[in-house]
């Protein structure tokens, strides 16, 4: 069996850590309008409920994220 991890999932995964790398994978992945911000605030809200311990950091790092993402949509054209 092949699992194949989701864009959105991807990204999600990256926010925990969010070093640099995981932010330039980010915006990658909104530059070609794989994920939207709304779509990884909410799927990360949701991983976050089977987080054990603080999610202090997570959440400040989730919200970085959703900003990111928010910055690269709004510089694309609407299709």
């Amino acid at each position: 069996v092949l699992h194949v991890i989701t864009a959105l999932d991807l990204a999600v995964s990256k926010i925990g850590r969010f070093q640099e790398r995981d932010r330039e994978d980010i915006l990658a992945l909104a530059r070609f309008r794989l994920i939207r911000s709304g779509e990884v605030e909410r799927r990360a809200q949701e991983a976050l409920d089977y987080f054990v311990g603080d999610t202090t950091y997570i959440q400040y790092n989730l919200r970085d994220a959703v900003d990111l993402i928010r910055a690269v949509e709004g510089e694309q054209e609407p299709t």
